[in-house]
């Protein structure tokens, strides 16, 4: 397992007497308690944008590959939208995965077994 750093754009539909700021710290709450319940989400961040109903999570997954660390942020980050505000329309409007840093010296790689 490999960890990559995942960062998701959410388009977020509020119905009108909801609170976009509320709700960003709700989700914010959310994923800071499914970091403690699971080791494979770290060091999600949420920064909201008002002006455009959207906003941005950043979280490194653990995964196996490139290709599995959108799915498993997705699914941590729709899970703790769903806990934040279950009756919310929010959708992912884009997501960007970066590869972990590859080692430069010998003193970076990791030991081994």
């Amino acid at each position: 397992m490999q960890v990559f750093q995942v960062s998701l754009i959410l388009l977020i539909t509020a119905p009108e007497d909801a609170s976009l700021p509320a709700f960003i710290d709700d989700l914010r709450d959310q994923l800071t308690q499914l970091q403690h319940r699971w080791e494979g989400v770290i060091a999600p961040t949420v920064r909201c944008m008002i002006e455009t109903d959207t906003c941005e999570v950043t979280l490194s997954v653990m995964a196996d590959d490139i290709t599995t660390a959108p799915i498993a942020a997705g699914r941590a980050v729709a899970y703790a939208a769903d806990r934040a505000a279950p009756s919310w329309r929010v959708a992912v409007g884009r997501i960007t995965v970066q590869r972990p840093p590859r080692p430069t010296t010998l003193e970076d790689l990791p030991p081994l077994p």
